[in-house]
């Protein structure tokens, strides 16, 4: 996703993919039927790149993630529709586990910008579904200095694994960065997973 100095103005960002060469040159932006426009700010997409297709998951203004899907390697993407994740208006990564599971990171949550919790949610099936969420963080985060956008809370996660963790790199009130580590193995499990102590 790119956004102009222009288009920012106009709240309006673009999606562009490349063709797998070189970084340079090779860009194109490509369309999305978004529908009502005023349900979408920036939409800030992550992506799930599965065997014959790409799914993109859209942040917006609804209550849950959007989600599009395209078969040609992101040069077209089917209209935006509800995806059914719980999300509060805030930033999310996605990325894949050892053994093919995929991970949604973010503050799955009913009400608008809401970010007192960081979950995880596990997806067995390439992203069709999500059908385990596990709290990342939930011990309560009060900012110390005022600021433009600040919020309390665990916020703008990114994961990565690493030998037999997950570490997921997080915003603790747009004041402090920290890493939360989760063992793979505990994400296997049906129970509450626990966040071994940076």
């Amino acid at each position: 996703e790119y956004v102009s100095e222009t288009e920012r103005k106009k709240r309006r960002s673009k999606l562009i993919y490349h063709d797998g060469g070189s970084l340079t040159a090779g860009w194109t932006e490509t369309k999305i039927d978004e529908g009502d426009l005023a349900r979408i700010g920036y939409a800030e997409p992550n992506f799930i790149q599965r065997e014959c297709d790409v799914l993109g998951f859209f942040r917006n203004y609804t209550g849950h993630l959007l989600v599009s899907r395209s078969t040609d390697r992101g040069q077209n993407w089917s209209a935006l529709m509800d995806s059914g994740i719980p999300d509060s208006t805030a930033r999310f990564a996605t990325g894949n586990l050892p053994g093919g599971q995929r991970y949604l990171i973010g503050n799955s949550l009913h009400k608008k910008f809401d970010r007192r919790a960081l979950l995880i949610s596990i997806s067995d099936d390439q992203g069709a579904s999500f059908d385990r969420c596990f709290i990342l963080r939930d011990e309560p985060a009060v900012k110390k200095f005022l600021g433009q956008h600040k919020m309390d809370g665990w916020q703008y996660p990114h994961g990565y694994v690493w030998k037999n963790l997950l570490l997921v790199v997080h915003s603790v009130n747009k004041e402090d960065v920290a890493i939360s580590a989760v063992k793979l193995k505990d994400l296997q499990t049906v129970k509450r997973i626990s966040v071994i102590d940076e």
